[in-house]
């Protein structure tokens, strides 16, 4: 069930939609009445939340002491659904000012929904953003939303497994993805731990969006037209999650459970691949503190010049055309997300969000040493990682991709098909559903 409505819901997404203003059925106004009031729709109290309310105590600093900001927390999930059954309706009541939406699914949004955001490209100077975050954001040359946080990728590790292994924390840095197999293998077998946790139904989002951005290319061409059976990346990555998987080195749950968590927080995992904003998770385990050390993604051998550079999530703020609103929504947005280094340097400290605004990365607490990490400037090495990730077009069909390696790459590793098959198989699921 929970499949098949996933299902419906990217076909939904892919579905083509008149403008959004003004169009038949539209009901009442957002949810703005005109006073100095916004709502939001975004997910995780801990993070995006947290830092949306940061923003509007320096909003309300900065000459709007009446502002009110009304965060609803809404899950990524339904914030992606209740906007696509609201959007494809036509109706505007009971939606929020701005909502947060995630890069690898924002193109999908602006250009199925065309008319539904407000295109802020003269509002706001996106050359002071990471290109690859404005990518995300960008339809026909015009920008429709707000950059947030990085998803600046890297490899953590626990630097007492890696020892116990025989191993040094020199030893990861510029490797590819054959030698971190064999330094997995090697830490399996000394200190009994696993290398990595993932299951392949949930782990295209992590391992093949990053190997492939780090390609420098996508899954698709400009008329998001695949060709699997050619495309080297892919190729690499299902062998690699087989000889992981296979080799017992993978914690076989997802990266986001509960327990997975727990599991890495115990040291039962040496290596994490995933983004910098992960890195809450992994301090949330004080008793680990000096325990772990990061370094730049494997490369991969498939591809001619593979970047160890590469992006993992992220999102960004984009504004509904139906706002009554708009106006200082657009005034919020670049007053404190478009230009406040205070607000970048408090959620910073409290949240572990590494700004894609370039002028907030050239702040000194960027270089400030992180107890945890063994005084190393964790989030410094981060935003400048960020600004050597490939820009890619994400396109509108990421999310179909990713379902279709999850659909086969299981068969793949359990060795029920070959590597060909699984290629022609995903190609075929791609055309079906996309």
């Amino acid at each position: 069930m929970k499949k098949l409505a996933a299902f419906v819901l990217i076909l939904a997404m892919l579905l083509p939609l008149a403008a959004c203003g003004g169009q038949p059925g539209s009901t009442a106004q957002a949810s703005g009445t005109g006073a100095e009031k916004l709502t939001v729709w975004c997910w995780d109290e801990n993070f995006n939340i947290a830092a949306m309310n940061t923003a509007a105590e320096y909003y309300r600093a900065a000459g709007h002491e009446d502002f009110e900001l009304e965060v609803v927390n809404t899950i990524e999930e339904d914030v992606r659904s209740k906007c696509v059954a609201a959007l494809s309706a036509g109706v505007t009541d009971g939606m929020p000012d701005i909502i947060l939406v995630g890069d690898n699914w924002a193109k999908n949004f602006l250009t199925n929904y065309e008319g539904c955001f407000v295109d802020l490209t003269d509002e706001i100077d996106f050359s002071e953003f990471a290109s690859y975050k404005v990518s995300c954001l960008t339809v026909n040359d015009r920008v429709y939303g707000v950059p947030f946080d990085s998803g600046s990728a890297g490899l953590f590790y626990r630097i007492d497994i890696l020892e116990a292994a025989g191993f040094t924390p020199e030893d990861l840095e510029d490797i590819t993805w054959p030698e971190m197999i064999e330094i997995a293998k090697a830490v399996k077998e000394k200190t009994g731990k696993y290398a990595f946790q993932f299951i392949p139904s949930e782990c295209a989002f992590t391992w093949f969006d990053s190997a492939m951005q780090s390609s420098g290319t996508w899954f698709y061409d400009e008329n998001e037209d695949a060709d699997f059976m050619n495309n080297a990346v892919v190729r690499e990555m299902f062998d690699v999650t087989k000889e992981l998987w296979n080799n017992d080195l993978v914690y076989q749950t997802d990266v986001r459970d509960s327990t997975g968590i727990a599991a890495m927080q115990n040291g039962e995992i040496a290596f994490v691949l995933n983004a910098i904003w992960y890195a809450p998770t992994i301090m949330a385990s004080e008793e680990s503190a000096g325990l772990w050390g990061y370094t730049n993604i494997p490369l991969l051998t498939s591809v001619e010049n593979p970047s160890k550079y590469s992006n993992i999530g992220g999102s960004s703020w984009v504004i509904l055309e139906s706002s009554a609103n708009q106006e200082l929504a657009i005034d919020f947005m670049k007053t404190i997300w478009a230009g406040d280094k205070d607000f970048y340097d408090q959620i910073l400290r409290e949240q572990a969000a590494v700004a894609t605004w370039l002028p907030a990365t050239e702040s000194e607490v960027y270089n400030e040493p992180v107890a945890f990490f063994n005084d190393q400037p964790i989030y410094g090495d981060f935003a400048s990682w960020g600004e050597n990730i490939p820009s890619i077009d994400y396109g509108t069909q990421t999310w179909t991709v990713n379902a279709a390696i999850q659909s086969h790459l299981q068969d793949y590793i359990d060795g029920n098909i070959t590597l060909d098959e699984a290629m022609q198989l995903v190609q075929e699921t791609y055309e079906q559903t996309r």
